[in-house]
């Protein structure tokens, strides 16, 4: 993944977003030998972008490039990585994808947002523009919440369902264990009125994985729940799983709905608010999106 030797971290100069620069993308870059780009978006469509004028913006432009300046220089000095900043406008998402494209990066590492839904206190909401971005970027999207610091990766979880681009995914997984030197933990389940016929057909496919992780000479061991009652329960049970078993990684799929640019699948979302370790959000070569939570 790390190939092509580039990151792309857009923040906004809150604490959040610095925290992620300092404590995930700087060890990354370090370990695989990196260029960091810090990429700041100045939104020109804003609630308030009609009442400032051109001179006011290229006032406020100004002075964001030369505190971006100051953060990229500092991270230099301190970690001996070369740090690139960048400010541009429009808008956020579109930007950043535009960005990830020209510099052909690795992968784009961003901070969600970390806030609890009135409803129920154990799950967070990443913002619109994470959503977007994970859906729409050409490049992985790493999404970090906070307070998260990264480490070597040593187990990687890998959720398998029956659509295809579950199974996308897994060359993904093979390379991020190669490099790791990872073990895998094949992880599925099956639920509802046709629980029986979903098992069967799940454990053909998860032998498949198994096979093709085994011929690649990638550590592996197989999980499967046939308990549950309902795809919630399959969700938690990832979540519990991955913080029970000293999971670095976790690897979930699906396709989403492809005519809405916010919505993601059903198993990235509910990762992106139970999970505390970050989540990779990879597009597969057809329509789905394949997402890695955890330690790259």
């Amino acid at each position: 993944m790390f190939e092509k030797k580039q990151i792309l971290v857009p923040i906004d100069f809150n604490e959040k977003s610095l925290d992620v620069v300092m404590n995930y993308a700087v060890p990354v870059a370090k370990k695989y030998g990196s260029r960091i780009y810090l990429l700041h978006v100045i939104e020109e469509t804003g609630l308030f972008s009609g009442f400032f004028s051109s001179v006011d913006t290229d006032k406020v432009a100004k002075a964001l490039e030369e505190k971006l300046k100051e953060i990229a220089h500092q991270i230099e000095k301190e970690n001996h990585l070369e740090v690139v900043p960048m400010i541009v406008k429009g808008r956020i998402t579109n930007k950043i994808t535009e960005v990830a494209n020209m510099l052909d990066v690795a992968v784009i590492v961003i901070c969600a947002a970390n806030k609890h839904s009135s409803k129920d206190k154990d799950l967070n909401f990443a913002g619109a523009n994470t959503y977007k971005l994970i859906r729409t970027s050409e490049r992985p999207v790493l999404v970090v919440k906070k307070p998260y610091q990264y480490s070597d990766v040593k187990k990687i979880l890998l959720p398998i369902d029956l659509t295809p681009a579950s199974r996308q995914k897994v060359p993904h997984v093979v390379e991020l264990a190669k490099r790791a030197n990872a073990h895998v933990v094949i992880l599925g389940g099956a639920w509802g009125p046709e629980k029986e016929i979903i098992e069967k057909k799940m454990q053909v496919v998860l032998k498949q994985v198994t096979d093709y992780l085994s011929e690649r000479k990638i550590p592996n061991e197989t999980v499967f729940f046939n308990s549950l009652q309902s795809e919630k329960e399959y969700f938690k049970t990832i979540c519990t799983y991955s913080s029970e078993n000293n999971i670095d990684v976790m690897v979930g799929s699906g396709r989403g709905d492809f005519t809405q640019e916010y919505v993601v699948d059903g198993i990235t979302e509910y990762l992106l608010k139970c999970s505390e370790i970050p989540i990779l959000s990879i597009l597969p070569e057809e329509k789905g999106i394949i997402s890695v939570a955890g330690r790259i």
